[in-house]
């Protein structure tokens, strides 16, 4: 039902608000006051060996964690893991696909994050720019892009990359989701994107993904090209 009189310009207002921040303010300013709110202390350390890789791709024995919706018991935070751990999932699958051991459990990931990179305690997930960071960090070849209609070209040549979007590209209030995209010929998989916890189809670019993920409404906000470690 319409709404009219006063009532109907205070809704008016409300969803131009909302859809103000993903239409009209650039990918890179709202990345950087995101980060601005997270910690800004030290990663702490893992205790994989990543100097012991494995081969690189889906086919090395690693799972990639699919369910992010049925981990509303463990604790990301001052969260969960079911609503804000999607960008150390989107991690945690990337470097697993990358290097065929994952030895430590999630719950080890959220701790490195704690401290720098987790926004407003874990209830914001985790800015995108802490897992650059953590992977330029741990000497993993990356690249990033804030631009999305460069996301498919920037990917070009990366067996992972970190993709992370707007829900609604009308509403900033249904907020932000990340996954980790795996090649698998000339396409790549969503990993952690369906709702059932099963993997997602092959998509033939990020373009088709973003055209589909949350119903059509969906827009990029940045993409993280993840590629094998350099030599020390």
């Amino acid at each position: 039902m319409a709404l009219h009189g006063p009532e109907g310009r205070r809704e008016a207002l409300r969803r131009a608000w909302r859809g103000f921040v993903p239409g009209h303010v650039s990918n890179r300013l709202v990345l950087f006051v995101y980060h601005l709110f997270s910690g800004h202390g030290r990663f702490r350390q893992l205790g994989i060996p990543f100097d012991r890789l494995g081969e690189t791709g889906v086919r090395n024995g690693f799972r990639p964690i699919e369910d992010q919706r049925l981990r509303a018991g463990e604790a990301f935070g001052r969260s969960t893991v079911a609503r804000a751990g999607c960008e150390v999932i989107a991690l945690y699958n990337a470097v697993g696909t990358l290097t065929g051991q994952m030895t430590e459990p999630l719950s080890r990931w959220n701790e490195v994050f704690r401290r720098r990179g987790m926004v407003f305690g874990g209830r914001f997930g985790t800015s995108p720019k802490a897992l650059y960071r953590w992977l330029c960090k741990n000497r993993f070849s990356v690249v990033w892009e804030t631009r999305e209609e460069l996301f498919d070209k920037t990917a070009q040549g990366f067996p992972c990359a970190i993709l992370s979007y707007y829900n609604d590209r009308s509403d900033l209030f249904r907020g932000v989701h990340t996954v980790c995209l795996t090649r698998e010929g000339n396409g790549f998989v969503a990993h952690n994107l369906t709702e059932d916890g099963n993997r997602g189809p092959v998509y033939p670019g990020i373009r088709e993904l973003l055209q589909t993920a949350s119903s059509g409404k969906a827009k990029g906000l940045c993409l993280i090209g993840v590629g094998p470690r350099k030599d020390p």
